[in-house]
């Protein structure tokens, strides 16, 4: 994965910031020489704005404006099942890596399109 911060470190953005990303932002604090929390995103606000303050990031609401957020690498998905789908669809698009909690998918269907938007 090509790293764009200046630090050379892997920029990642943290989609969903309930208790499944709690652990996610454990294990990215844990490797700081290589990577770093660049941004969190969920559409309950206070939950947004307390994994911020955690990661020391900028949070959003609004999942679009963490994908325009051009030095971000990678986004780890820890939404419920039914948003993976199209979550992941959005971050490919937006040229993001994609790192997404299981189940994948709801349907078969769903992950063929996930794995070819990538």
């Amino acid at each position: 994965m090509a790293r764009t911060g200046k630090d050379g470190k892997v920029r990642f953005g943290l989609i969903g910031c309930g208790e499944i990303a709690m652990r996610s932002l454990e294990a990215i604090q844990k490797d700081k020489e290589c990577s770093v929390i660049a941004a969190v995103q969920d559409v309950n606000e206070p939950l947004a704005k307390d994994m911020g303050a955690k990661a020391s990031a900028p949070y959003f609401t609004d999942v679009a404006k963490l994908f325009e957020i051009e030095d971000l690498d990678a986004v780890v998905i820890s939404t419920p099942h039914f948003l993976h789908a199209p979550l992941t669809i959005q971050a490919a698009k937006a040229g993001k890596h994609v790192a997404c909690e299981k189940p994948i998918a709801c349907t078969l269907e769903q992950a063929d399109e996930m794995i070819a938007a990538g």
